[in-house]
């Protein structure tokens, strides 16, 4: 009888499956092994989870073991919480911590090079190699050999091979701990770090920092670099190349490293004994973020990450989020040094009153950047949103344009002569005259940062003024600024390097941010305004435009985090919302509209029987295509009923002839 072993695989579906183990791989698969295999007439990657199956007539075998060491315990563990907390199938979250393998790599991973007999010979050459030796695709990468090359140094007695011995140990670990510390100041930040990293290492640890932005990345590893020119650093995020990932994986798996830099790819770097300690900065940022559902919270991550790896997690910020101060309440996270007081400083509003309605910065704010500018200072006007207007329409019959699938207005941006959509960035050319009823009075509501700017430079000719959004910082703005100058600019503009220069800080409308729909935008809102209050010199000036209602709410954003998060809680407790529960969204789109709502109905028939909150089936409110049919469920469950929603996915994804993905709500 045939060995059968259970494999997990890439794949947007909810089980494993069964293949047989060939007679001549038997002392080679085991669980945890990578392999290759057959699935419907295509080669895929996967992982073995575990032995048993049942012989079935046409069971395929396994065609190959791919040279990765096996994965312990403590990863297949790790892999099956994330799979439950975010409705992944496990094979796909197994493959976020496996490179792609090229050719050269499955050529060369297999084998270890040790020194031949002529020691002196290669000492010259390489240096002094490990007496564990090194893996072979590993040394030819670092040190640029060649296969004519390599061929003739094994002829030479130079080096010698071995088989690569791939075992991994998988002691027990205690769960890591878990630290916040409020440090905004990007100096104070950098001195928090050489200071961990030396006790790390005195500790006979290896460190993994996370970082929200490529920018960040290349900031901090150009720091550490210059601190600390001898050490091993490896830089981890999606600008490595397929080769030099599988480079990154196996020098982290070597231990040869004494600190890993990266982004939210970082999160999935495969486990090391070494690997002792984790920085997370800023978890709030939207870098963290992945474009593709599930949407991770990497915080989130970062934590179960410890508890199985027994990493030590020090998340830093310059005041916590949320969901920290969430898990603060929870006894999950602790404070890592003394609190300081929330950013609280002479801030004052201005009313707009009359036809300066219309302007986008009214007679105090514009007195006020007179005065800065003659002082040779600097002003950031803050602007929620990107483009020209908000909206562009006709002013004969009221008609403005919308997306064709989000149903929002087209944001008018005048730089491109483009309707943009915020959400799917649908793009269209307006037209001369209006497509309903032929005017030709157009108008635009709303002000963006390209109006502010406009207004900037028209009111202020002589002073040297700059507009930064995203569009403009993908072009490379690299924040050099000199004094005296005006910067009209989106939340790109909150800077650490550039926030304790400003003489002048401008909210241009309080009102956009308090009017946004999301049940998050508040807390949003509070942590950009307590991050700048912190960040600016003490003499800074703040000014808030609004209305006198808008005004009247502000001094809520002045509370101390403590006070301000608990009327947030308890209002999202109220609502059942997160982090009290976990919000998703389940959506399917089809050509057949009566078949996606006939799914969605069974699978909310499924949700109620097991006790979970299903509003719908309701038409999506953002198809992805615009000749798709969409729908979606929205189910809220705690925590503890992760393993019953996973068990309705098992049982009704996936659907044959439709698209489905979950998008988790995390603030």
């Amino acid at each position: 009888m045939r060995r059968i072993v259970q494999v997990a695989l890439p794949l947007p579906l909810f089980r494993t499956f069964s293949y047989a183990v060939p007679l001549d791989l038997q002392d080679k698969v085991f669980p945890g092994s990578t392999v290759e295999v057959d699935f419907h007439g295509q080669i895929l990657t996967g992982w073995v989870v575990e032995e048993g199956g049942e012989e079935l007539p046409g069971l395929k075998e396994i065609r190959e073991v791919l040279p990765f060491p096996p994965f312990p315990s403590t990863l297949l563990g790790f892999s099956r919480r994330l799979s439950l907390l975010y409705l992944s199938p496990l094979g796909e979250v197994l493959a976020s911590f496996f490179p792609p393998l090229g050719k050269s790599a499955r050529k060369y991973l297999g084998f270890r090079v040790f020194a031949g007999e002529n020691v002196q010979e290669c000492c010259k050459r390489f240096g002094v190699l490990p007496p564990r030796g090194m893996n072979l695709f590993l040394f030819l990468e670092r040190f640029r050999v060649s296969t004519k090359d390599l061929e003739r140094f094994l002829k030479d007695g130079i080096l010698r091979l071995e088989r690569e011995f791939l075992k991994i140990g998988d002691s027990p670990r205690t769960p890591g701990e878990c630290f916040f510390w409020e440090i905004p100041r990007l100096e104070e930040r950098k001195a928090f770090l050489r200071d961990i990293l030396v006790k790390a290492w005195e500790e006979g640890k290896k460190a993994l920092l996370l970082l929200p932005d490529l920018q960040k990345v290349d900031a901090f590893c150009a720091f550490l670099r210059e601190h600390f020119p001898s050490m091993s650093l490896i830089r981890y995020d999606s600008r490595l190349r397929p080769k030099e990932r599988v480079v990154a994986f196996w020098r982290i798996l070597e231990g040869d490293f004494d600190a890993v830099v990266g982004t939210r790819l970082s999160a999935f770097v495969f486990p090391c004994q070494g690997l002792g300690l984790s920085v997370l900065f800023d978890p709030e940022e939207k870098g963290y973020v992945a474009d593709r559902a599930p949407h991770y919270d990497i915080g989130e991550v970062m934590e179960e990450r410890a508890h199985h790896f027994g990493e030590c997690l020090h998340i830093v910020c310059a005041l916590p989020s949320l969901r920290v101060y969430f898990r603060w309440r929870e006894g999950k996270v602790k404070p890592g040094g003394v609190i300081p007081s929330s950013g609280t400083r002479n801030v004052q509003g201005v009313v707009a009153r009359g036809l300066w309605r219309n302007f986008a910065l009214f007679p105090p704010v514009r007195r006020a950047i007179v005065s800065v500018v003659e002082r040779k200072g600097i002003v950031l006007i803050w602007v929620q949103k990107t483009g020209y207007a908000t909206a562009l329409g006709c002013r004969e019959c009221g008609f403005y344009y919308t997306c064709p699938s989000c149903g929002i207005a087209l944001r008018y941006h005048k730089d491109l002569a483009l309707l943009v959509c915020p959400l799917c960035h649908f793009r269209l050319i307006p037209e001369s005259t209006c497509p309903s009823c032929g005017g030709i009075q157009w108008g635009e509501w709303g002000q963006g940062v390209e109006r502010v700017f406009e207004e900037v430079q028209r009111t202020f000719p002589g002073v040297p003024s700059e507009r930064v959004d995203p569009e403009i910082e993908e072009e490379g703005w690299m924040g050099k600024v000199a004094a005296p100058s005006i910067l009209v600019g989106t939340s790109a503009l909150l800077r650490e390097d550039l926030l304790p220069r400003v003489s002048l800080f401008v909210v241009h409308s309080l009102d956009e941010w308090l009017s946004l729909p999301e049940i998050g935008a508040w807390e949003q809102l509070y942590i950009r305004l307590q991050k700048v209050l912190r960040l600016l010199p003490p003499d800074a000036q703040v000014l808030v435009q609004g209305s006198r209602e808008s005004l009247r709410r502000f001094p809520e954003f002045l509370k101390p985090w403590s006070l301000f998060y608990a009327d947030a809680l308890e209002k999202r407790r109220s609502l059942r919302y997160p982090p009290f529960v976990r919000l998703v969204r389940f959506v399917v789109r089809s050509r057949n509209k009566e078949a996606v709502f006939r799914v969605l109905s069974h699978a909310k028939e499924l949700f109620e029987a097991r006790g979970i909150q299903v509003l719908g089936p309701f038409p999506s409110v953002r198809p992805r295509r615009e000749r798709a049919k969409s729908a979606e469920l929205v189910a809220r469950y705690p925590e503890e009923d992760v393993a019953e929603a996973f068990d309705v996915c098992v049982e009704i994804f996936p659907l044959s002839g439709m698209q489905w993905s979950f998008e988790f709500v995390l603030s």
